[in-house]
């Protein structure tokens, strides 16, 4: 068994168990006996429970353990041993140390500890530092006055004086403090109110009857900035799509006072692609303009041809010409007649003396006879001719009905749309040999069909055959 027992006191009843360097009474005030088989050893002994100030708790260990009270100014700890006394005291407060106070009534309010300053007073200050004549003051920024005091020094002061002032009108001039007011009187576009001891001036927002504050807002282009009381305007440069300040250069404008013209225009303001100066040959759209170098040059090379040199050669003359030589393109409108004299009775000819082209959709002769010097037509000449392309073509005659020699590329033939007749005298052939002709059957048919001839009929196809070699 150990030499320490904790000693646990629970509904009456002292449970001991054994433990090491301690003993513990748990009741608040504990009464400990000891019984047999149980002795006390040594002196008696103050037991205490434990010391603890809420959060930090000191519990004695053993007989010899010590307490120590230690005082911090302004608190003093002192152990009288010969009483068996603590004493705790406070030391009392200074101007120069904290300590325990006591606080006047007359300075002071104290509740449960807490302490306020009473409602100040005249009495509060120090008869040196309260001013009750303001006729003569200290030097120095340490005194008070009294409202008696500045009450009187401000009426002796007004008595009798003047309050002088100016304004943009010239001139002086002064108000008396006793009997007179001064009125401050708002102009047009002007206002002016007061509350209490403010005056307050403000301007009126302008009408077109009444003056008043303006707020300049500028619109694109124009711009306002403001900074410090001072509205600047300015205005963007102009582009090519915003409106704006612009400059203008000399060589293209005339500016005087603001006023913008065009400058006189030359050869140099067009554009090189734009002026023309040969009109032998011009652009196939209205988008040049001619010099009057090329526009001469050109006239006269025209007019040397005329045979009048009077002639008028604007867009509705008719001038006459022997011979007209184009190194471009000879136009016309969407209808265009070249009309060969006698004009207007569709005779004369028109000569192409040369490889005549066409090419239109659609080609039309109103004339009574075609005459053509080839000697070979060719129909359906496209950029790949063939077979099909061919088929449906040929040539067609128009009366009540059509009558037309067109290729069938299906049958691999030509197609008469009206019967065939070979005059007298003539004869069809196959290749060069006489088939057909009025009376005769060729002698190269040894095989047909025929079963009847003019004055009698053949039984047998041999009959025939053989009768068609008769007839030789």
């Amino acid at each position: 068994m150990n030499n320490i027992v904790e000693v646990t006191e629970s509904t009456s009843t002292v449970s001991v168990s054994t433990t090491d360097n301690k003993i513990t009474v748990t009741d608040a005030s504990p009464t400990v006996t000891v019984s047999a088989p149980y002795s006390k050893v040594g002196a008696d002994q103050l037991i205490f429970n434990q010391f603890s100030d809420s959060t930090n708790t000191a519990v004695p260990e053993n007989s010899s353990d010590v307490f120590t009270f230690t005082g911090t100014s302004p608190v003093n700890a002192t152990v009288n041993a010969s009483t068996d006394t603590l004493t705790v005291s406070i030391d009392d407060a200074t101007t120069s140390a904290k300590g325990a106070a006591s606080f006047s009534s007359t300075d002071f309010t104290v509740s449960s500890g807490a302490v306020s300053l009473v409602d100040l007073n005249t009495t509060h200050f120090a008869s040196s530092a309260l001013d009750t004549d303001l006729s003569s003051v200290s030097a120095s920024d340490d005194t008070l006055a009294s409202a008696k005091a500045i009450k009187a020094y401000v009426d002796a002061q007004d008595t009798g004086q003047d309050l002088d002032f100016t304004t943009d009108t010239a001139g002086n001039s002064a108000v008396d403090l006793d009997s007179q007011v001064l009125t401050f009187a708002g102009g047009e576009g002007i206002d002016v109110t007061h509350s209490g001891q403010t005056i307050t001036v403000t301007s009126e927002d302008s009408t077109a009857a009444n003056k008043g504050a303006v707020i300049v807002a500028g619109t694109s282009p124009v711009n306002v900035a403001y900074s410090s009381g001072t509205a600047t305007i300015s205005a963007s440069d102009a582009t090519t799509g915003s409106k704006g300040v612009a400059s203008f250069d000399s060589s293209d404008f005339s500016v005087s006072s603001g006023a913008v013209s065009l400058a006189d225009i030359t050869t140099s303001h067009i554009a090189t692609g734009t002026l023309d100066t040969d009109l032998s040959s011009v652009s196939g759209s209205h988008d040049t303009i001619p010099s009057a170098k090329a526009t001469k040059d050109y006239v006269d090379g025209a007019a040397s041809q005329a045979t009048t040199a009077a002639q008028g050669v604007g867009t509705g003359d008719s001038p006459s010409f022997v011979n007209t030589t184009l190194t471009g393109q000879l136009r016309g409108p969407a209808s265009f007649t070249i009309d060969p004299a006698t004009v207007g009775d569709n005779t004369g000819t028109v000569v192409i003396a040369g490889n005549l082209q066409v090419n239109g959709q659609t080609t039309e002769v109103n004339s009574t006879t075609l005459t053509v010097d080839d000697k070979n037509i060719e129909l359906g000449s496209t950029a790949s001719p063939s077979d099909a392309t061919a088929d449906g073509g040929g040539i067609t005659l128009k009366g009540a009905t059509d009558k037309t020699i067109t290729w069938d590329n299906t049958n691999d033939n030509w197609s008469f749309s009206e019967h065939v007749n070979a005059v007298t005298g003539k004869e069809y052939k196959v290749n060069n040999v006489s088939v057909l002709n009025a009376t005769t059957l060729g002698s190269s048919v040894v095989n047909s069909s025929l079963t009847t001839v003019a004055g009698g009929t053949v039984a047998t196809q041999a009959d025939a055959t053989a009768l068609a070699i008769a007839l030789g």
